[in-house]
């Protein structure tokens, strides 16, 4: 009986050993990283061969359009002091000439429209237009000639967020919660560097405003879209001494300055149109 015991007890220490091993291994797929703009929520998700080249810029792949191949990016727009990014020293001095032209210098070939989606953004639809022809027309305005980048008159469409459609797009959507504020993807012909789509993302999980003052707990949405649509042939800033232009690569609740365009901002532009 004694022998019995022993080896009953012997048995049970043993599957607890293996049990404890197999409850402590790693599993493949759960250790592997996950970027937060790439991972899929409730709505909206990267395409799963998205791949990140750079601090928040994600490529898309490629496709044929017309005879010819078409490169697909995604610019993420984070909030100050996310985990997906540095944090340079903020400097205040908007007459930095500086700036970054998207791979050398695409562009578009005329004028661009956008249609919009006003769905998940809590605010009213003209309102939002307001401020999104704003955004535009402070690009065109810093255009020197004969030049119109942007046709501000809006479309509206209760189509969402498609990229690769060669429709471009203004949409609201789940990006999660990891400091992602915005997002513009966008499609070139790789032989002639032309701009053909451009899609802007606004993350829903901000509170967002479009109030002259904006309130320190919500994301200024003419300040944002400022920004987003200067990817059409910029890309973002992150050295310390470009904070306080507007291409600068990210921004914080309350904050409004990248409504107007800082001198490099305005080099950029010009430089390309």
């Amino acid at each position: 009986m004694k022998k019995i015991l022993i080896l009953a007890v012997l048995m049970l220490a043993l599957l607890f050993s293996v049990s404890a091993v197999i409850a402590g291994k790693p599993d493949s797929k759960a250790g592997k990283a996950v970027n937060p703009t790439v991972e899929k929520n409730n709505e909206f998700s990267l395409p799963e061969n998205a791949k990140e080249v750079a601090p928040g810029v994600f490529y898309l792949g490629e496709s044929m359009d017309k005879g010819k191949v078409v490169e697909g990016y995604a610019f993420v727009h984070y909030a100050k002091g996310s985990k997906s990014a540095a944090r340079p020293k903020p400097v205040v001095d908007d007459t930095v000439d500086m700036y970054k032209l998207l791979f050398k210098g695409i562009k578009w070939a005329d004028t661009m429209q956008y249609e919009v989606n006003t769905t998940g953004s809590g605010l009213d639809d003209d309102a939002v237009r307001t401020a999104l022809s704003a955004s535009l027309e402070t690009w065109d305005t810093a255009i020197i000639g004969d030049f119109e980048l942007f046709n501000d008159d809006l479309l509206t469409t209760e189509s969402g967020f498609d990229s690769g459609d060669r429709k471009n797009r203004v949409t609201w959507n789940d990006l999660g919660t990891s400091g992602t504020i915005a997002m513009n993807s966008f499609w070139f012909y790789r032989t002639t560097k032309e701009i053909v789509e451009s899609d802007v993302v606004f993350n829903t999980a901000y509170v967002w405003s479009i109030d002259d003052v904006c309130a320190n707990n919500a994301m200024d949405l003419q300040n944002i879209a400022t920004h987003e649509f200067g990817h059409n042939g910029l890309a973002d800033l992150y050295v310390s001494k470009s904070a306080e232009l507007t291409m600068y690569g990210y921004s914080s609740n309350g904050e409004t300055k990248k409504r107007t365009l800082g001198t490099g901002d305005i080099a950029g532009i010009n430089e390309l149109y």
